[in-house]
């Protein structure tokens, strides 16, 4: 490409959205705005690491450790799903298999 091809796609761009569409980005930024940028993903990542640990009775777990979906937690005593036999009960009835030994088992299909 030829420069005066590409002055001509600047010339028509800058027509057709305006000034702001060719202007480069830097011109914009100053320290001020840098600060404050590197402020925010600060926080963001303070905050990220605050959020990213499980709680399971005594150990903390890591959530990196984890997918979004393998996260199970029962809905009656709030515990990590860990076990094969958790997992398929959790899968089958939102509950670990302890709760669902204790408060399920015998009460449903109306045995």
């Amino acid at each position: 490409m030829k420069i005066d091809d590409v002055a001509k796609i600047q010339k028509a761009i800058k027509e057709r959205y305006g000034d702001i569409a060719i202007a480069n980005y830097k011109s914009f930024w100053d320290e001020e705005l840098e600060k404050k940028y590197l402020e925010e993903i600060k926080e963001e990542y303070d905050q990220e690491e605050r959020d990213s640990y499980i709680e399971d009775g005594d150990v903390i777990i890591n959530s990196k450790l984890f997918n979004r979906r393998s996260i199970n937690e029962c809905e009656i005593c709030s515990k990590y799903c860990s076990s094969f036999l958790d997992s398929f009960s959790y899968y089958k009835f939102n509950v670990c298999n302890k709760c669902y030994i204790i408060n399920l088992e015998g009460r449903i299909n109306g045995k």
